[in-house]
């Protein structure tokens, strides 16, 4: 007897979803591009090789690509962003909930665009591969120390902190590149 009525619920769970137009976005390829007009819900999306393009994503989204670039148009929630190969670009547009954003390009460069009063904890690391000098240009006060560490591939560590003026610092920006350059700028 109970079954019945537990096909009826997944069954209204699923129409429900559907009525509504809405629910996390998820895309995997083998390769080309993604483009995403709207992800309300969040997304998780892949691609082996290609850009990704978000013109507006709210809640999670993780967007990954082993060959091309990211760009994040209007960013209203947390966001995980990797590239093996390309820049990153993300306009972060609302400065309310605690948020992660997490910007990792494997040799590329990351620009992020943040409102005036955005409250932030920032975490900049580059790590210089072939011993060239890599920029970080900010709009917040961070402070820098340079690691006496090299790596096991003669790899030197830049390391950033640092807090926005603004009061609690809930949201954490952590960006981590290799030979990339980074700009962290206000609206």
């Amino acid at each position: 007897m109970c079954q019945p009525l537990l096909r009826n619920f997944v069954l209204v769970s699923i129409l429900t979803v559907a009525a509504y137009g809405a629910s996390r976005i998820t895309i995997m390829k083998m390769g080309g591009d993604i483009d995403v007009d709207d992800a309300p819900l969040g997304a998780s999306l892949y691609t082996m090789g290609g850009d990704i393009n978000i013109r507006h994503a709210s809640r999670d989204v993780s967007a990954k690509t082993m060959g091309g670039n990211i760009d994040v148009r209007q960013l209203d929630g947390s966001l995980d962003a990797r590239s093996m190969g390309g820049a990153i670009h993300v306009h972060a547009t609302s400065t309310g909930s605690a948020r992660n954003i997490t910007l990792r390009p494997m040799g590329g460069d990351v620009e992020l665009v943040v409102p005036r009063n955005f409250d932030a904890m920032f975490t900049v690391e580059i790590i210089d591969e072939h011993h060239q000098q890599h920029t970080i240009s900010s709009d917040f006060p961070l402070q820098r120390s340079e690691s006496d560490r090299w790596s096991l591939f003669n790899e030197r560590t830049y390391t950033i902190r640092g807090r926005s003026a603004a009061r609690s610092g809930a949201t954490h920006v952590d960006i981590s590149t290799h030979a990339g350059n980074v700009t962290i700028r206000k609206e």
